[in-house]
């Protein structure tokens, strides 16, 4: 019968932080495109408010600027 030893949570993340080492190129890009995802998807209600704003004030040459920036950041965050 197998006996059973109480392992700390800090031993289990190092082990499954050696176990991915071969993979850190893959984990980086992953972890990267998601806090661009992430902010893409907090920045993109700041520019929709802004792009009515300037479209009820009359300032077309900052509306432009900013359905620009709006679709640069919706390449991250296709679903809004």
């Amino acid at each position: 019968m197998k006996t059973e030893e109480n392992v700390r949570p800090g031993a289990y993340f190092r082990r499954a932080l050696t176990l991915a080492q071969p993979e850190w190129p893959l984990l980086f890009w992953a972890f990267s495109s998601l806090i661009a995802y992430s902010a893409a998807n907090l920045l993109l209600p700041k520019f929709q408010g802004e792009i009515l704003d300037h479209t009820y004030n009359g300032s077309y040459k900052a509306f432009h600027h900013k359905v620009l920036c709006r679709q640069k950041f919706s390449a991250y965050c296709p679903s809004a």
